[in-house]
């Protein structure tokens, strides 16, 4: 949020804010999402 409001500067802070949600296992969150999704899709297609 503060990206979009001008409070942190984007060029200068982007690499320690993608860090950060790196340390709080952002990936690991968006391959579970992406796992449920597509067990949604199939099941969703195939039952």
């Amino acid at each position: 949020m503060k990206f979009i409001t001008g409070e942190a500067d984007i060029d200068g802070q982007w690499d320690a804010y993608k860090a950060a949600l790196g340390a709080l296992g952002l990936q690991t969150y968006i391959e579970c999402s992406q796992a449920a999704y597509e067990r949604t899709v199939y099941y969703q297609a195939n039952f």
